[in-house]
């Protein structure tokens, strides 16, 4: 088993808190590529994320996350907010300060465009169902709002160019468990 670290958005890190992110898309460096970088089954993620160290008032060491504002301070208490640091980038993350760890279910390779509406709600998008202009039925639309996000976060690979992905799958690791 390997453990490597994967960066996530704040909202992203907020949907695998609240259970709603399973899968994830990571562009291919070569198309295809013969092995994913991010693991096989069993292997584990750590997820980078913006945060801030802060000192409890006895001198210890905790970790806020601008996810969801939480800290991370073992059986202390958090710090007053005269005793934090500013926030730091999900990129200079260390392993020690990181909450939360993913097991890596399943890894393939496919296009950009191959996402169903599923696995667009398994990717922490947020939806709404849409009505098309004359009909009374509602359609689900997490693949299209799972577009935009896409757009957002991959300007150098958008949506129109249907990249080669790696689509991850995952589940998260309780802490304490196996």
């Amino acid at each position: 088993m390997k453990e490597r670290p994967i960066l996530f958005s704040a909202p992203m890190v907020g949907a695998i808190l609240g259970g709603l992110k399973t899968v994830t898309r990571r562009v291919m460096r070569k198309q295809p590529e013969k092995s994913c970088p991010y693991g096989i089954p069993g292997d584990r993620l750590w997820v980078r994320e913006t945060w801030r160290e802060a000192m409890t008032e006895d001198g210890h060491r905790c970790c806020a996350y601008r996810a969801d504002g939480s800290y991370q301070c073992g059986k202390r208490q958090p710090p007053d907010a005269d005793r934090i640091c500013n926030w730091r980038s999900s990129i200079h993350m260390p392993r020690w300060a990181s909450r939360i760890t993913l097991e890596v279910v399943d890894t393939r390779p496919e296009r950009l465009w191959d996402i169903t509406e599923e696995d667009a709600r398994r990717e922490g998008v947020v939806w709404v169902e849409k009505r098309e202009p004359g009909q009374d039925k509602f359609e689900p639309c997490a693949r299209e709002s799972f577009e935009m996000l896409w757009n957002s976060v991959s300007p150098k690979h958008p949506w129109a160019s249907n990249p080669w992905v790696w689509r991850i799958e995952f589940k998260r690791v309780e802490e304490g468990k196996g």
